[in-house]
């Protein structure tokens, strides 16, 4: 079974398209509204991937995905990017080479499956 990814942001490097193709599940959430609908719907979130957004959005998105949902948060982090890195499980640095952040993502959603 694939694992199921739901993302917070703007894909603009199209990392949702390698992970499709890598086999995830991915439901994508361009916004707080459409967020909040995916993390009540049936089917365990596997990781919540962050892209994008202004710091606002994020901190709001943060808060949700930690009330609604007990899976790590991932960012891909920006360029141009303030924030607290200590609010995800995981960070992948810009320029990641894809293969690089899928084996991190995927360490990461097995960890989190192993230890809960």
């Amino acid at each position: 079974m694939a694992a199921r990814v739901v993302h917070f942001g703007c894909d603009e490097c199209r990392r949702l398209m390698i992970l499709r193709m890598e086999g995830y599940a991915i439901a994508d959430c361009p916004s707080i509204l459409k967020l909040r609908s995916v993390l009540q719907e049936p089917g365990q979130a596997s990781a919540v991937l962050f892209t994008g957004q202004d710091e606002k959005d994020r901190m709001e998105a943060i808060t949700l995905a930690r009330e609604q949902s007990c899976a790590p948060l991932i960012l891909f982090d920006g360029l141009n990017r303030a924030g607290n890195e200590s609010d995800f499980d995981l960070v992948i640095p810009p320029l990641t080479p894809p293969q690089e952040w899928l084996a991190k993502i995927a360490a990461t959603i097995q960890q989190h499956r192993s230890t809960h």
